[in-house]
């Protein structure tokens, strides 16, 4: 606890000739600035979150110089940025903050004041009885290596075959232009940022809606040992194989390492790893900005002129996604037992090109049957933004009701709702995203999270079927009717209501998404208007 006869002894002993405190308050431990008389410190503002002078060094400098203690409380962290901006609005000179700030938004925070004083270093020395440690701002600490290194082209380079795609490829994915749902263009780099950054906070806006009436028709599928296997720690064996099954020169994440650097460094870090994810599960708590994630725009057309011509790709840290990929491996082969056999996609021993032949067998059978007795279709369904809009607490209620247990459900809910968004636009790092709902393209557990989301879907078909209200399509005497089939994101259904097939759309679609694309594909002797 900070008060100004304690701060005075402790100057004498450490050789400072003054020193500035501002006593605790009530449980506040306070704070305390020493400095040395090669300084010539003004004191402008104080309280119990900062001291704020200005400072004129021995060069004759001057700049600014404020120590900083932000609210702990998750809940106040908009008012330390409130305060910061406050503080930022007072003086034009040179910045340099140092303390707690309990909410560093980025590294890119700090890189103007990099470049102007490269030999600036600031260390923590080590903490005694108190949970706090000394900070301690070091002037001329003559780095042997510079915090920033300009660019330099090298000649080396251009004996890379792959320079002048390379090149080619950033000047195709440039993004110049975009308009918004209104038509409104934007082309500045302020506006495209605000427009990008608006567009996916309202996209991972959780919505409101009734989840039962979709749950009530899954059954348990996952018996206690499945759980007991799915919960056990993590071996060393499984978390080589989930990063040694990532191409090493995979995208890196916002900590800008990429599979290659731990494969290389495998036998290093490998124990570290190990015993990091682990604490991890067994914590159910994510460290800050672990699962951080920035959004690549990959443009799905040539010269995309809104959001929608852009797929976002998630590009995670590497230690996040050896974590995720383990768990994955694991997922994976018991997802034959808990997704419904017309799901062809992402499960073990099963080909999503079956389904492509039997859904052509299906559409071959509509167009050549000529019978009149008979008034059958087939609907296709695609599902616009599915990942992003997949809701997190149906998802929940989609794995309790499948029998997962409680610790696999944290675990999961760990992995996708822990995430903070930034998006790479032209270069640069935009926005800062806290989701409320969706998955990650590009985070390994994801396509399998979401196949048991549109397990839903299915298994209201399977309720209509049961009632009688679907009565499915036989191609041929013998064979079992077809109801519908499963590519992920998209479905096929074929029978003879419509109106049921509405019903179900519109009762699952606001859980996962919204309708994108309908096809509706009528046998040829029913297309008049009482065939319809």
């Amino acid at each position: 606890m900070v008060n100004s006869n304690r701060i005075k002894d402790l100057c004498h002993i450490l050789n400072f000739n003054h020193w500035y405190v501002v006593d605790r308050s009530g449980r506040g431990g306070g704070l305390a600035l020493l400095w040395k008389d090669t300084f010539d410190i003004t004191i402008t503002q104080a309280n119990p979150n900062y001291i704020n002078v200005n400072v004129k060094d021995r060069n004759n400098i001057h700049w600014r110089l404020t120590g900083f203690y932000g609210y702990p409380e998750r809940r106040k962290r908009k008012d330390s940025w409130d305060l910061l901006r406050h503080l930022a609005s007072l003086s034009n000179l040179p910045w340099c903050i140092i303390g707690d700030f309990n909410d560093l938004l980025s590294s890119n925070d700090k890189k103007d004041w990099h470049h102007l004083f490269a030999n600036f270093l600031l260390s923590n020395g080590v903490a005694g009885k108190s949970d706090h440690s000394p900070i301690t701002l070091k002037l001329q600490a003559n780095l042997s290596n510079p915090l920033h290194k300009y660019f330099r082209f090298e000649n080396i380079w251009l004996e890379d075959p792959d320079i002048e795609p390379v090149n080619t490829r950033r000047q195709k994915n440039h993004i110049s232009t975009l308009y918004d749902s209104e038509g409104k263009k934007h082309s500045t780099p302020i506006e495209l940022g605000n427009l990008v950054s608006s567009y996916f906070q309202n996209l991972f806006n959780t919505l409101p809606g009734e989840i039962h009436p979709i749950t009530d028709t899954l059954d348990c599928k996952i018996s206690q040992l499945d759980n007991d296997q799915l919960i056990k720690p993590l071996s060393k064996d499984e978390i080589r194989t989930a990063l040694f099954q990532m191409h090493k020169d995979k995208a890196p994440g916002p900590d800008d390492f990429n599979p290659g650097f731990y494969k290389r460094f495998w036998e290093v870090c490998g124990e570290d790893i190990l015993s990091s994810c682990n604490s991890w599960l067994e914590a159910g708590v994510l460290p800050p900005h672990i699962n951080d994630v920035v959004i690549a725009l990959i443009p799905k057309c040539p010269n995309p002129s809104n959001m929608k011509e852009l797929r976002p790709i998630a590009l995670c840290n590497v230690i996040y996604k050896i974590l995720s990929k383990a768990l994955a491996n694991r997922l994976k082969p018991l997802l034959h037992k808990c997704v419904s056999v017309e799901q062809a996609a992402f499960v073990q021993d099963r080909l999503i090109t079956d389904n492509v032949l039997v859904a052509n067998e299906a559409i071959h059978y509509l167009r050549c049957n000529n019978k009149k007795t008979k008034h059958e279709a087939a609907l296709k369904i695609d599902i616009s933004k599915a990942f992003d809009r997949l809701s997190w607490n149906y998802l929940r209620c989609i794995m309790e009701r499948l029998g997962f247990c409680n610790k696999w459900v944290s675990w999961m809910m760990m992995c996708i709702t822990s995430v903070h968004f930034q998006v790479l636009l032209n270069g640069n790092r935009v926005g800062s995203i806290v989701p409320g709902r969706g998955l990650r393209q590009g985070d390994p557990i994801s396509p399998y999270l979401f196949i048991l989301g549109m397990e839903g879907l299915s298994s209201l078909i399977h309720k209509a079927k049961l009632l009688g209200n679907l009565q499915g399509i036989q191609i041929i005497r013998g064979a079992p009717k077809l109801h519908h089939l499963m590519f992920a994101d998209g479905e096929k259904s074929r029978s003879k209501s419509k109106s049921i097939y509405k019903n179900v759309e519109c009762h699952y679609c606001h859980k996962i998404g919204h309708i994108q694309k309908n096809y509706f594909l009528w046998k040829k002797k029913n297309k008049g208007k009482k065939g319809k």
